[in-house]
């Protein structure tokens, strides 16, 4: 099986370094040579996946204080029926 090496310096370790490039609103991880720092590449800083999975669960808890509201609603509706029809 082949092994990585970096293309500037020969090393054959890397490791995942944060930084916050210049002009950027987002950190990125690089990718980079344990050795001379020379990057290999990038990964992005937030994982997709958990962030969608952390919205689901936020929607998902909306979805049920919305739910909440509209029963509340409903009696507030039904009350004031009760006291406009008693009017009558």
């Amino acid at each position: 099986m082949a092994s990585s090496t970096c293309g500037h310096c020969g090393g054959k370790f890397f490791e995942v370094q944060e930084h916050a490039p210049a002009g950027s609103n987002y950190k990125v991880n690089f990718v980079q040579c344990a050795e001379c720092g020379s990057p290999a590449g990038t990964l992005e800083y937030y994982e997709t996946g958990v962030l969608v999975k952390k919205q689901s669960a936020n929607i998902a808890e909306l979805k049920r204080e919305l739910a909440s509201i509209k029963r509340a609603l409903a009696r507030v509706q039904e009350a004031v029926d009760r006291i406009y029809g008693a009017v009558r």
